[in-house]
């Protein structure tokens, strides 16, 4: 925040954060074959860590959906006797929901892209070491519903962003907030849909942890199933109501 850091300077430093974590014995245990999982324990850290900070486009919002996740994973984590990674999820949640009482807009103070950055970083590990009793064919998908939300802006506006011809990094008012503002919504609303469409699939996360092998199968694709749907239908909010490129002007800062 103090010297603007660039874009390829700060994913450097997230690479190396990754790496670090690799190093440690914290990976993605998916695949079984060492190559594999930690480039996706890469991908994964990058990833989220980038997407929370995207969030920070609007008061409240992301400090509002880590708090959530944050406390989905609290719960999950209690669930399956993970007693530190709950008490750190809860920890998390609290930061998160202190911050939001002066961050809810109209906001008294910014998060600034270190609080984002750091939000996503340590969602991202928690969404590691989250070990369950059911079987991994299912319960994959657990940390992807509960991290929907910026899942889905970031992959949203990266997608729109080079199918349009810009950079990933460009700011521009193509998030999920802006486009769902395009449609009439109130910054408050947008807020209060966007939260509970994070409790809604943090929901739909907890369930699948709970349910039975073949029925969490079924919630967990028919809740990606969803996301794919309001991908497309954000993309026709685009289309449709010609939202600007240009930097947002919701909040005193700027986000890519």
């Amino acid at each position: 925040d103090r010297f603007m850091l660039g874009i390829k300077i700060r994913l450097v430093a997230q690479t190396a954060a990754a790496l670090i974590l690799i190093a440690a014995g914290v990976r993605i245990q998916l695949f079984g074959l060492p190559l594999l999982d930690n480039a996706l324990t890469i991908f994964w850290v990058v990833a989220l860590t980038n997407a929370v900070n995207f969030l920070d486009n609007m008061d409240g919002l992301a400090a509002g959906l880590s708090g959530i996740a944050a406390g989905f994973f609290t719960l999950i984590a209690f669930n399956e006797g993970l007693t530190l990674v709950s008490a750190i999820s809860a920890a998390l949640m609290g930061s998160a929901v202190g911050f939001l009482i002066y961050n809810f807009n109209p906001a008294s103070t910014f998060m600034g892209d270190m609080g984002a950055l750091v939000l996503g970083f340590v969602l991202a590990v928690i969404g590691i070491k989250l070990k369950f009793t059911s079987p991994p064919d299912v319960t994959w998908m657990v940390p992807l519903l509960v991290l929907a939300l910026p899942l889905f802006d970031i992959s949203l506006v990266v997608f729109t962003r080079i199918m349009e011809g810009r950079s990933p990094g460009q700011a521009g008012k193509d998030h999920t907030s802006h486009r769902l503002m395009s449609l009439g919504l109130s910054q408050r609303w947008t807020l209060f849909v966007l939260y509970s469409a994070c409790l809604f699939f943090g929901t739909l996360g907890v369930l699948v942890t709970v349910a039975p092998p073949d029925r969490a199968l079924w919630i967990g694709l028919s809740g990606l199933g969803l996301l794919g749907a309001l991908f497309i239908f954000m993309m026709f909010v685009r289309r449709k109501y010609q939202l600007s490129s240009q930097p947002s002007a919701i909040s005193s800062q700027q986000k890519p």
